[in-house]
């Protein structure tokens, strides 16, 4: 089975960015296994710990604090492949939002979007898997700064969210976003998300045409076919259990999902070297971990987010793998907990 990948495009943005700050980031690329960024065209792919590594040493660096915002606002529709392409010749933004939660993980893998009306609010929710969950706080800036642009640029109007949430902890440059979301945003929610008012979502799509929707929704169609196809079985399982854990998924419930019974579905996660109750302990595990690191959440609430019957239950599984409490651990990583509760 071949690995997980994404579009590489995006790599070839952020070299050019930085080239023109003046940074030379050739080794963290080279580090992450990417020995020319400039070099990269349109439609490569790059396997997901490839990309996730590079952005996450991008992300951690000490010089770039806010990087990503200004690469989200950087990043054009067209980077998007066919799904940008669709976005370009969708009618109205209603339109390209349904576009948008149908392929986004053709352009990057472990990603899943959904938009809930709320009254008079539509909320565009951005969900990420655990695979590499460090690597969400730089995505979820990058995603919520892009979309809100990109809804701009494709309508011609200065059409703007209302709210905005973040999973991460509150950054130093948390100024910075005003700079392209103007609405208030919450951090330490428990997903990304935009909320804009839902007429506001009538607008026009200035390149809107019927015939290329038609033609190129065809084509993420199959492309996203492909991605699937090309995604081993542990790995969609492990993405279904990090996107409803905190429902604590049971082992015939994703079989149903996937449309096979249970015995077929473990067999076959048998036979990529795996079971389900390992990969649920891993993806709790790894979110656990993003939590405690990243967000000020008070551990009752990491438990519930994470599916546990109680704290209790969370705390002692967490020692198992780690020999400290959630609490031991958030202390020994010097990351305060915002004189919350635990």
């Amino acid at each position: 089975m071949e690995q997980v990948t994404g579009y590489s495009i995006y790599l070839a943005y952020a070299d050019e960015i930085l080239r023109q700050r003046g940074f030379d980031v050739s080794d963290i690329f080279k580090a992450a296994g990417i020995d020319d960024a400039s070099q990269i065209g349109f439609g490569q792919r790059l396997p997901e710990e490839v990309l996730a590594n590079a952005f996450l040493r991008l992300y951690q660096h000490p010089q770039l604090a806010g990087f990503f915002l200004e690469f989200g606002a950087t990043v054009p529709v067209t980077a998007h492949g066919n799904m940008g392409m669709a976005f370009m010749a969708s009618g109205t933004l209603h339109d390209t939002l349904d576009l948008f939660t149908r392929f986004v993980s053709i352009a990057l893998p472990g990603v899943r979007a959904e938009a809930v009306e709320e009254g008079s609010n539509t909320v565009v929710r951005i969900h990420t898997s655990a695979r590499y969950p460090e690597f969400s706080c730089a995505l979820g800036e990058a995603m919520l700064v892009n979309l809100t642009v990109s809804l701009q640029h494709l309508t011609g109007t200065d059409i703007a969210p209302v709210a905005a949430t973040l999973m991460q902890r509150e950054p130093p440059y948390a100024e910075q976003f005003k700079r392209w979301i103007s609405a208030p945003i919450t951090f330490n929610a428990d997903y990304q998300s935009l909320t804009f008012r839902t007429r506001d979502l009538d607008a026009r799509v200035l390149t809107g045409n019927p015939v290329n929707l038609r033609l190129l929704t065809a084509q993420c169609e199959k492309e996203l076919a492909e991605v699937q196809a090309r995604t081993g079985l542990a790995d969609r399982v492990r993405e279904m259990l990090a996107l409803n854990v905190a429902e604590n998924p049971a082992i015939a419930d994703v079989a149903r999902k996937l449309s096979m019974s249970e015995r077929t579905l473990r067999r076959r996660l048998q036979e990529e070297g795996v079971n389900f109750r390992d990969l649920l302990k891993d993806v709790r595990h790894d979110l656990a971990v993003h939590y405690l690191r990243d967000t000020d959440a008070r551990i009752e609430q990491i438990a519930d987010r994470l599916g546990y019957r109680d704290t209790a239950c969370f705390r002692q599984a967490f020692k198992q793998v780690e020999q400290l409490s959630p609490r031991q651990w958030r202390q020994a990583q010097g990351e305060s907990a915002g004189g919350a509760s635990r």
